[in-house]
Protein backbone atom coordinates (compact mmCIF):
# COMPACT_ATOMS: atom_id res chain seq x y z
CA UNK A 1 0.00 0.00 0.00
CA UNK A 2 2.83 2.71 0.88
CA UNK A 3 4.95 1.95 -2.64
CA UNK A 4 1.26 2.74 -4.54
CA UNK A 5 0.69 5.39 -2.48
CA UNK A 6 3.82 7.05 -2.93
CA UNK A 7 4.40 6.57 -6.23
CA UNK A 8 0.85 8.12 -6.94
CA UNK A 9 1.30 11.04 -5.04
CA UNK A 10 4.37 11.93 -6.63
CA UNK A 11 2.74 11.00 -10.67
CA UNK A 12 0.39 13.70 -9.38
CA UNK A 13 2.70 16.29 -8.27
CA UNK A 14 2.50 16.29 -4.36
CA UNK A 15 5.59 16.12 -2.47
CA UNK A 16 5.91 12.92 -1.08
CA UNK A 17 6.48 11.66 2.44
CA UNK A 18 9.63 9.93 3.20
CA UNK A 19 8.24 6.67 4.56
CA UNK A 20 9.90 7.71 7.98
CA UNK A 21 7.98 10.79 8.46
CA UNK A 22 4.64 9.17 7.10
CA UNK A 23 4.23 7.97 10.96
CA UNK A 24 3.74 11.43 12.35
CA UNK A 25 1.10 12.39 9.67
CA UNK A 26 -0.68 8.45 10.82
CA UNK A 27 -0.51 9.43 14.36
CA UNK A 28 -2.04 13.33 14.36
CA UNK A 29 -5.33 14.17 14.85
CA UNK A 30 -7.02 17.55 13.81
CA UNK A 31 -6.51 18.69 16.99
CA UNK A 32 -2.84 18.26 17.33
CA UNK A 33 -1.32 16.90 20.17
CA UNK A 34 1.99 16.78 22.29
CA UNK A 35 5.23 15.67 20.59
CA UNK A 36 5.38 12.85 23.48
CA UNK A 37 2.10 11.71 23.32
CA UNK A 38 2.50 11.34 19.43
CA UNK A 39 6.16 9.50 19.62
CA UNK A 40 4.40 7.36 22.09
CA UNK A 41 2.09 6.40 19.95
CA UNK A 42 4.28 5.63 16.73
CA UNK A 43 6.59 3.25 19.16
CA UNK A 44 9.72 5.81 19.07
CA UNK A 45 11.68 7.66 21.05
CA UNK A 46 11.03 11.72 21.31
CA UNK A 47 14.36 12.36 19.70
CA UNK A 48 13.96 10.35 16.72
CA UNK A 49 10.26 11.42 16.40
CA UNK A 50 11.52 15.16 16.77
CA UNK A 51 13.41 14.29 14.02
CA UNK A 52 11.08 13.70 11.28
CA UNK A 53 9.22 16.12 12.98
CA UNK A 54 11.82 19.04 12.31
CA UNK A 55 11.89 17.81 8.19
CA UNK A 56 8.42 18.38 8.00
CA UNK A 57 8.09 21.66 9.69
CA UNK A 58 11.50 22.57 6.99
CA UNK A 59 8.61 21.26 4.45
CA UNK A 60 5.95 22.99 5.67
CA UNK A 61 3.35 19.88 6.80
CA UNK A 62 3.40 20.59 10.65
CA UNK A 63 4.21 23.12 12.93
CA UNK A 64 4.94 23.14 16.59
CA UNK A 65 3.82 25.26 19.43
CA UNK A 66 3.87 25.87 23.02
CA UNK A 67 2.11 24.03 24.95
CA UNK A 68 -0.29 26.59 27.29
CA UNK A 69 -0.61 24.31 29.66
CA UNK A 70 2.86 22.62 30.07
CA UNK A 71 5.75 24.73 29.20
CA UNK A 72 7.94 22.13 28.33
CA UNK A 73 6.07 20.53 25.97
CA UNK A 74 4.98 21.03 22.28
CA UNK A 75 1.86 20.47 20.22
CA UNK A 76 2.29 19.79 16.63
CA UNK A 77 -0.50 20.70 14.49
CA UNK A 78 -0.88 20.15 10.71
CA UNK A 79 -0.21 22.92 8.18
CA UNK A 80 -2.71 23.83 5.49
CA UNK A 81 -0.34 22.50 3.72
CA UNK A 82 -0.39 19.56 5.54
CA UNK A 83 -3.80 19.21 6.02
CA UNK A 84 -4.18 19.20 2.13
CA UNK A 85 -1.46 17.01 1.73
CA UNK A 86 -3.22 14.29 4.23
CA UNK A 87 -6.48 15.09 2.49
CA UNK A 88 -4.94 13.69 -1.06
CA UNK A 89 -3.30 10.94 0.66
CA UNK A 90 -6.59 9.79 2.32
CA UNK A 91 -8.33 10.20 -1.32
CA UNK A 92 -5.47 8.24 -2.92
CA UNK A 93 -5.77 5.31 -0.19
CA UNK A 94 -8.90 4.97 -0.80
CA UNK A 95 -8.48 4.62 -4.71
CA UNK A 96 -5.98 2.19 -4.33
CA UNK A 97 -8.51 -0.08 -1.91
CA UNK A 98 -11.24 1.18 -4.33
CA UNK A 99 -9.12 -1.05 -7.14
CA UNK A 100 -8.13 -3.86 -4.78
CA UNK A 101 -11.40 -4.54 -3.99
CA UNK A 102 -12.38 -4.72 -7.68
CA UNK A 103 -9.74 -7.23 -7.53
CA UNK A 104 -10.64 -9.62 -4.88
CA UNK A 105 -13.71 -8.27 -3.16
CA UNK A 106 -14.75 -5.90 -0.80
CA UNK A 107 -14.72 -8.47 1.86
CA UNK A 108 -11.27 -9.45 1.71
CA UNK A 109 -10.47 -5.96 1.48
CA UNK A 110 -12.12 -5.72 5.38
CA UNK A 111 -10.74 -8.78 5.92
CA UNK A 112 -6.78 -7.73 5.29
CA UNK A 113 -7.37 -4.76 7.39
CA UNK A 114 -8.64 -6.67 10.49
CA UNK A 115 -5.72 -8.93 10.02
CA UNK A 116 -3.49 -6.30 9.56
CA UNK A 117 -4.83 -4.16 12.36
CA UNK A 118 -4.51 -7.12 14.39
CA UNK A 119 -0.96 -7.70 13.49
CA UNK A 120 -0.03 -3.86 14.34
CA UNK A 121 -1.55 -4.55 18.09
CA UNK A 122 0.39 -7.34 18.63
CA UNK A 123 3.42 -5.57 17.27
CA UNK A 124 3.09 -2.80 19.38
CA UNK A 125 2.10 -4.86 22.70
CA UNK A 126 5.72 -6.94 21.57
CA UNK A 127 7.76 -3.25 21.13
CA UNK A 128 6.29 -1.92 24.61
CA UNK A 129 7.04 -5.23 26.24
CA UNK A 130 10.81 -5.16 25.38
CA UNK A 131 10.84 -1.12 25.98
CA UNK A 132 9.68 -2.25 29.91
CA UNK A 133 12.02 -4.97 29.95
CA UNK A 134 14.88 -2.87 28.77
CA UNK A 135 14.48 -0.25 30.96
CA UNK A 136 13.73 -2.10 34.06
CA UNK A 137 17.16 -4.29 33.46
CA UNK A 138 18.71 -0.62 33.15
CA UNK A 139 17.27 -0.01 36.51
CA UNK A 140 18.72 -3.22 37.84
CA UNK A 141 22.16 -2.41 36.85
CA UNK A 142 21.70 0.68 38.14
CA UNK A 143 20.55 -1.00 41.29
CA UNK A 144 23.66 -3.30 41.49
CA UNK A 145 26.39 -0.81 41.20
Amino acid sequence: MQDALFLRLAESGEMPLRPAESCVFRHLNEEGARMGELAARAGMSKQAFGQHVRQLERRGFVEASQDPVDGRARILRLTPAGARHRRVAQETIAAIEAEWARKIGSSRIAELRAVLGELQEAIAHDAGSVRAASSGADQVRVADE
